[in-house]
């Protein structure tokens, strides 16, 4: 009896599993609401914060709930994510950011004033300055929120968990990145708020590529870390 042979195992990429329209919209949804929160509130960080937080526990069973390119990018430098799914979340992360922007200016009133401070009321903006500290700020500040993120993904954990851990780790690495920078820890929001302004290329790397950085180098520390654990615990 001649043997039949396996039909070929397909190596194409299925961008239908790749992308899912849902979860873009939710990455839209997500980075259009925490962008808004950081504009029409100076970049509070506790306010960024809570909002990542409660973004976290909607948005999770989604997208994933990453709604920032620092989380996408950290994940996919673990290999949780294919480059796929990265590219198409910092699209939709980028353009709800954008569009934050375009709807928060239509609600500030150039005569207002905030009735906290007393002072004229604006949306957020970043001084550019031609200097290396943002830089590292935002770096050593992601590095504490995508070891955090990463301790959220690859710990497993889920709802409240994921979500206080992840929003912990935000506010704790905006808290360190303020004290030499604006304190984004977010290119989209970066984006938004002209932080990525080319005129000013010190300010797109730190803005840019110092929490994408930041946050790949803290997440792959974490996951070195969980290995060598692992790797312990077997012996």
């Amino acid at each position: 009896m001649a043997k039949t042979k396996a039909a070929p195992v397909s190596k194409t990429i299925s961008l239908s599993g790749e992308l899912v329209l849902g979860a873009l919209i939710a990455e839209l949804i997500g980075s259009f609401v925490l962008a808004f929160a950081v504009l029409n509130t100076q970049g509070n960080a506790v306010i960024a914060a809570i909002t990542m937080l409660i973004l976290l526990l909607m948005l999770s069973r989604l997208s994933g709930g990453h709604i920032n390119p620092a989380v996408t990018v950290s994940l996919w430098a673990t290999r949780q994510i294919g480059w796929i799914r990265a590219v198409g979340y910092l699209v939709a992360q980028l353009l709800g950011a954008m569009l934050a922007v375009v709807i928060a200016s239509r609600f500030i009133d150039p005569n207002a004033v905030d009735p906290m401070t007393g002072a004229q009321m604006k949306l957020f903006a970043i001084e550019a300055k031609d200097e290396w500290r943002p830089f590292f700020a935002e770096l050593v500040g992601a590095i504490i929120f995508g070891f955090g993120v990463a301790a959220a993904f690859l710990g497993k954990k889920e709802g409240f968990d994921a979500a206080f851990t992840v929003g912990g780790a935000l506010l704790l690495g905006l808290v360190i990145a303020i004290s030499g920078s604006n304190g984004l820890l977010n290119p989209a929001v970066a984006l938004g708020v002209g932080a990525l302004d080319t005129k000013h290329w010190l300010g797109v790397v730190a803005y840019g590529a110092g929490p994408l950085l930041g946050a790949s180098i803290g997440a792959l520390l974490y996951k070195l870390l969980q290995s060598d654990i692992a790797l312990g615990v077997k012996k």
